[in-house]
């Protein structure tokens, strides 16, 4: 009688020294950031491009808008409100914004390569609202001389086309929108049937509305 109740005791103690059974452990996923905090970085992010340029104006280049692109992403990680890995898709984002607009506006930009005035109403008409921020962002300057205001956009779309041409072989794929991307706006057309659509502000791509299709390319 005894040796049973000794047998289950260290058979007891045996099974409660046992280790734990191990808990498997699952990598937390990182959440992207909203529709709406999305859009609010990529604002934030043409801001810091806007500044960057009129403080560059004097020597406004195609090399120089690509530094001012990178510089714009870099002052926007220094604030520590987004991940790197959204600030980087939406550098990608507006590289593609600045590149399709300017191929759009491309053959007017260049018939009116002298004529500031004319090329200001191009912009606006078809820049969409990156151009509108952007002639915005140099308004303090237009101010002091209509015509000195004048030069300086013309010598940003030059440069933004110079640069754009460069890097436009390099994109001419990665100019195809999808459904949900955002974008800082303007019109665009479906690749699969010819409805288009227009943004009027900066905002995620819908479907067709024609087709439901998921793909364009700026109209």
């Amino acid at each position: 009688m005894n040796a049973t109740v000794r047998h289950k005791t260290v058979e007891q103690v045996g099974k409660s020294s046992a280790p734990p059974p191990a808990v498997e452990q699952t990598e937390t996923e990182v959440e992207g950031p909203s529709p709406q905090e999305e859009l609010a970085a990529y604002a934030k992010l043409r801001q810091q491009l806007h500044a960057t340029l009129v403080d560059a104006r004097d020597a406004a280049g195609g090399q120089a808008v690509s530094h001012a692109i990178e510089q714009a992403g870099t002052r926007l990680r220094t604030l520590g409100e987004y991940s790197h890995e959204t600030i980087n898709k939406l550098t990608q984002t507006l590289k593609k914004d600045l590149v399709s607009t300017n191929e759009a506006m491309r053959p007017k930009l260049e018939a009116l390569a002298g004529d500031a005035q004319k090329l200001k109403l191009v912009l606006r008409e078809r820049g969409g609202p990156l151009w509108h921020e952007m002639l915005q962002e140099g308004g303090h300057i237009m101010k002091v001389s209509r015509d000195k205001g004048g030069a300086l956009v013309a010598q940003l779309a030059h440069a933004v086309g110079e640069w754009g041409q460069v890097l436009g072989d390099k994109l001419d794929e990665s100019l195809v929108y999808h459904t949900g991307e955002v974008t800082h706006g303007g019109r665009f057309q479906c690749t699969d049937c010819p409805e288009t659509i227009e943004l009027k502000k900066p905002g995620h791509l819908p479907p067709c509305p024609k087709c439901h299709g998921s793909q364009y390319r700026r109209a």
